[in-house]
């Protein structure tokens, strides 16, 4: 990441040095340089720079008092004021013009020079030309930026770096330790007991819930289950310890998530075993000439034993996903039990976010349809956290983007169908599709290469 928010360096930190009062050069001018352009100097008046810190602000009218945790910096804004004069200042302000006009990007940038200030990459935002009667020779000029940032394209582009399609594991790792830190600082000093044992009870109640609508293997399900009820071993032990009880909560939701998984996985593959068996042994009989074991196996025959061990997958998906809509029902009046109350259902939506990280790429093929709204809730969730913490919203934007990436890397090639009603050109279709024309011809009969109507696949 190349991105820096701190001043850049003037050219002297004398301010007479830096304008060439000194010297028998001619004065620096500021100038403002248009993208692949030259710079088109001016006359400096004022420069006005602003940033400052998005602030999250905490209201608890009950207890009269609130709360302010910064978030990040905010994108410093820019304007500049000043003129151009002389016997050539229309050439030179309509140079300005068209430099101001060029469109600029964080990627594409352009930079504006200032002798007492140094050079800034910023991008326009606004700007104003006067010319008055009575300044023959003059023009005024003002001009707003955004200082340049750092582009979602390269914010992708970095994030794949660290983040393959395959590293959804090590953004919830980091999760999970993040959530965990952040829930154990919020509460040390203000805990109440009776709120935080009675909330994990709930927690854990839930839990218990989900693996009740989990089909699979009687020992399979014994071992998830006592994951989810060592929240209350620890309970029951007299353990009032955020951090343990934490954890606890946080391995049984990873427990019923790699659970699901492993009877999926077991599942497909007994079933696929028994089919390629009964399939074979019946083919042999009809057909003496083929061999054992290499017929493909006929999907349809398997469809019913899938869906057995997908309705686990998307079941226990619907249910992470509907911990935006969690609350611990215990009437809070200390400021104590309001803080341990927010904080467990904080720790329970975040924990939740990221067990249906892991998840959702598990879900097989599925529609576009299904596939946003189930990201459309998968986001839904997300907006619901509280990411005071920066290494919790570090960790969340990881593991999102983790998520995203991996979706896209499993669904690269799948074929999609849709029916078009009106016959459309090709090329619009393809754009309109997002897939390549060529690809199209190839997944589809078509009779006229121009315009196409019906059912159309593409990927």
């Amino acid at each position: 990441m190349n991105f820096k928010a701190e001043l850049p360096n003037p050219y002297s930190a004398s301010w007479r040095e830096s304008y060439r009062y000194t010297n028998k050069e001619e004065p620096r001018l500021s100038s403002y340089q248009a993208p692949g352009g030259k710079p088109v100097a001016f006359t400096y008046k004022s420069l006005r720079i602003g940033g400052g810190q998005s602030v999250d602000t905490a209201e608890f009218p009950f207890f009269g008092y609130w709360s302010n945790n910064p978030l990040n910096e905010k994108p410093q804004q820019i304007t500049v004021t000043g003129y151009v004069s002389g016997e050539k200042y229309i050439e030179t302000r309509n140079a300005l013009v068209a430099a101001i006009q060029v469109k600029t990007s964080d990627d594409s940038c352009g930079y504006l020079d200032m002798p007492l200030w140094g050079r800034f990459p910023v991008v326009v935002t606004e700007w104003n030309i006067e010319g008055a009667n009575s300044a023959n020779g003059k023009a005024d000029i003002s001009i707003t930026f955004t200082r340049a940032g750092f582009s979602e394209e390269k914010r992708v582009s970095d994030m794949g770096n660290t983040l393959s399609s395959g590293d959804i594991e090590g953004a919830t790792s980091a999760l999970k330790k993040a959530a965990a830190d952040s829930f154990v600082s919020s509460v040390i000093d203000k805990c109440d007991t009776d709120t935080l044992v009675s909330g994990f009870d709930k927690m854990k109640r839930e839990l218990v819930n989900f693996v009740g609508r989990v089909q699979g293997a009687k020992g399979k399900l014994n071992s998830i289950m006592n994951k989810v009820n060592s929240i209350t071993n620890l309970i029951a032990q007299g353990v009032r310890s955020p951090a343990e009880l934490a954890q606890a909560f946080i391995s049984a939701c990873f427990g019923i998530a790699a659970g699901v998984m492993e009877i999926y996985s077991a599942g497909v593959g007994t079933f696929t075993y028994f089919t390629r068996s009964n399939n074979s042994a019946n083919s042999t009989e009809s057909n003496a000439d083929t061999s054992a074991g290499v017929l493909e196996t006929d999907e349809t025959d398997l469809e019913p034993a899938e869906q057995f061990v997908k309705n686990n997958t998307k079941n226990t998906v619907m249910n992470f996903l509907n911990a935006v809509n969690f609350s611990i029902e215990y009437e809070s009046i200390t400021e104590n039990q309001q803080v341990t109350k927010n904080a467990m259902e904080n720790l329970y939506r975040t924990i939740a976010f990221a067990a249906c990280a892991q998840l959702l790429p598990e879900l097989g093929n599925t529609t576009y349809n299904q596939q946003t709204g189930l990201w459309s809730l998968f986001e839904r969730l997300e907006n619901s956290l509280q990411l005071e913490n920066s290494d919790v919203y570090k960790a969340v934007e990881d593991t999102r983007t983790a998520t995203a990436q991996t979706l896209l890397s499993k669904n690269a090639s799948v074929e999609i169908k849709k029916e078009i009603s009106q016959e459309t050109p090709i090329l619009a279709l393809a754009i309109a599709l997002g897939c390549d024309a060529d690809r199209i011809r190839a997944l589809n009969r078509i009779s006229d290469s121009y315009r196409i109507k019906g059912t159309v696949v593409y990927v």
